[in-house]
């Protein structure tokens, strides 16, 4: 055992063995960029079809009448698709007069597309996230391994009786420890690196998501509870105007027929009275008296 731990410990104490880590820390900073980066750059180009597709129509009329080949579109994206399928049953038509030509939303866009969109195109933000802070842990880590053999194989020199060998161990342990710190310092700018470079791909995808949600709620018009409340306050007042016109149209009316049917009547029972008196009046004017 002792023996494997001391031919690490020399192995770690190689010169060429820091250059070694320092390449290895900086291709494992590319492969995860390039695994990033392939899935970003995917939800990226999906993105922008669905902002495409958003920005062919024209206001809210034109959105509800192309809503069935708007809908086919977004529900064929390959990273929105999904999200698109659950949100589409929230949309309805806009009660209410003046936006009979309009789609509704129950749901604003951005509570259903989010940073969630990230995770259906198969990015780990909680492992990206991390990734600076292993490069970094990682170059320090070696660089603590590398001193930890350098002063192993120099606490012999520095504990001989002889000052020239102790100079030169020491002079030895100095060099390997400066020599150490390049793991280090590849790890950190690794990480510095990798850091804005993803932090600048994360804004352009937060960026088309927004667009995306903004396109979308500007070709609709929102159906809240406030809204459907003032909608049925109006149909009630409207309702109200009419019941009042429709009484008052009665009030005046009824009276008129009453009148009418009265009138007709009362000539009609009158009608033999008349009758009888005219003939009572002609046989008067016909009566002459005896002589």
């Amino acid at each position: 055992m002792s023996a494997l731990l001391d031919h690490l410990l020399r192995l770690a104490a190689a010169d060429w063995v820091p250059w070694l880590l320092s390449g290895a820390i900086i291709a494992a900073a590319l492969l995860l960029w390039t695994a990033f980066s392939r899935r970003a750059l995917r939800l990226r180009r999906s993105l922008d079809e669905a902002i495409a597709v958003l920005e062919e129509v024209d206001g809210q009329v034109s959105f509800k009448r192309r809503f069935s080949t708007i809908y086919r579109q977004l529900a064929a994206n390959e990273d929105l698709g999904e999200e698109w399928r659950a949100f589409a049953p929230t949309l309805a038509a806009a009660p209410g007069a003046g936006v009979d030509d309009a789609m509704g939303y129950t749901r604003r866009p951005e509570e259903a597309f989010d940073e969630r969109l990230l995770a259906q195109a198969g990015i780990n933000m909680r492992f990206f996230s991390a990734v600076p802070n292993m490069l970094v842990g990682a170059g320090l880590l070696f660089s603590f391994l590398g001193l930890v053999a350098a002063l192993h194989f120099a606490s012999a020199g520095v504990m001989a009786a002889d000052v020239s060998r102790t100079q030169d161990a020491l002079g030895h342990l100095l060099a390997a420890a400066t020599f150490k710190f390049t793991t280090s310092i590849a790890g950190l700018a690794a990480s510095l690196v990798f850091s804005w470079r993803e932090k600048a791909q994360l804004y352009e995808l937060q960026w088309r998501i927004q667009r995306f949600c903004a396109l979308l709620e500007a070709r609709m018009v929102p159906i809240t509870q406030e809204s459907l409340l003032r909608l049925q306050l109006q149909e009630t007042s409207e309702l109200t105007r009419h019941v009042r016109r429709l009484s008052r149209s009665v009030y005046v009316r009824v009276p008129e027929a009453l009148d009418e049917t009265l009138s007709g009547e009362l000539r009609t029972a009158l009608r033999p009275l008349h009758a009888a008196i005219d003939a009572a009046a002609g046989r008067l004017a016909a009566w002459q008296p005896p002589m």
